[in-house]
């Protein structure tokens, strides 16, 4: 799968099209210069996707807060250490997903790397507890 800076502007601007035919009528006969705006598309869209892949806000200069949890789960860590890294391991919420996060432990943490080749994974919410 092609990352969005790989797509060339007029891609994603082919695959916005409908959404944005359907949000305000005949988008590309309204324009007066298609080639800036579907820059402008296209440049939005991508920096849109790549903040939101990295847990930032959608509002460019917005304070990221961030969030620290300690694993406290000893049995989960002994029965899937690949996942679960050892009891007291500090880790970065990287999302808040309601009744889980997704956790970034850290290379020097003892779980293994996912398969986006970072460490990262899914952790319920009753496995660890908030560090200030």
């Amino acid at each position: 799968m092609k990352q969005p800076n790989e797509y060339s502007n007029d891609e994603v601007y082919i695959m916005l099209r409908p959404k944005l035919t359907k949000a305000i009528g005949d988008f590309p006969a309204r324009m007066y210069n298609e080639a800036e705006i579907v820059e402008a598309i296209a440049l939005a869209y991508k920096s849109g996707y790549l903040r939101a892949k990295k847990g930032r806000s959608f509002i460019i200069g917005e304070k990221k807060q961030v969030t620290k949890v300690k694993f406290i789960d000893e049995d989960a860590h002994f029965k899937y250490p690949m996942f679960f890294p050892s009891t007291g391991t500090i880790g970065i919420v990287v999302q808040d997903h309601g009744n889980y996060y997704s956790v970034d432990w850290g290379e020097n943490s003892s779980v293994g790397m996912n398969c986006d080749g970072n460490y990262i994974w899914s952790c319920e919410k009753n496995k660890v507890e908030v560090v200030e």
